[in-house]
C-alpha cells in the first residue's frame, strides 16, 4: 500500500473515531448541558444492607463462614428476625445490652428468632465469636 493511501485510511480513522466520541458525549449530556441520568443502575452481588418490605413480615439472617449475612438489615417495627446457623461451628446471637434475648447455642442447622416490636438499631455479635458482628435497624 502505498503512503498517500496510507494517510487516507489513517485521516478517514481518526474522523470515524472523533465521530464516535462526539456522539457518546452528546448521549451522555442533556440540553441544559447536565449530565443525563444513568439508564441503569448496577447493584453490588452481595449487599451489606438489605430490607424488609413492611411490618409483620419476616428477615432471615444466614450465619456463614463466621459471619452474620447480611450485616446489617433494615426491617419495619413488628418485623420477625430469624437466624440460621449455616456453619458447622456452634453460634450464638447476643445483643449489645441485652436490648433483646441471647439465643440458646446454635448448632448447625439450627434457628432462632426474635420479633422488634419497637423501632432502634440493635447491635449484635455471637457470644462464641465476639468477632462477628451484626445490626438490626428496626425503622417505625
Amino acid at each position: 500500500m502505498d503512503r498517500s493511501r496510507t494517510a487516507v485510511l489513517i485521516a478517514a480513522a481518526t474522523v470515524s473515531i472523533a465521530a464516535a466520541a462526539f456522539a457518546f458525549g452528546a448521549a451522555l449530556t442533556s440540553d441544559d448541558d447536565e449530565p443525563a441520568a444513568a439508564a441503569t443502575t448496577i447493584a453490588p452481588a452481595a449487599a451489606a444492607v438489605t430490607s424488609a418490605p413492611a411490618a409483620g413480615a419476616t428477615f432471615d439472617v444466614e450465619i456463614s463462614g463466621f459471619k452474620f449475612g447480611p450485616a446489617e438489615a433494615v426491617v419495619a417495627v413488628g418485623t420477625t428476625v430469624t437466624w440460621t446457623n449455616n456453619d458447622t461451628f456452634e453460634h450464638t446471637v447476643q445483643a449489645d445490652g441485652d436490648a433483646f434475648p441471647t439465643s440458646p447455642t446454635l448448632g448447625e442447622g439450627a434457628t432462632y428468632s426474635f420479633t422488634f416490636t419497637e423501632p432502634g438499631t440493635y447491635a449484635y455479635i455471637c457470644g462464641i465469636h465476639p468477632q462477628m458482628r451484626g445490626t438490626v435497624v428496626v425503622e417505625g
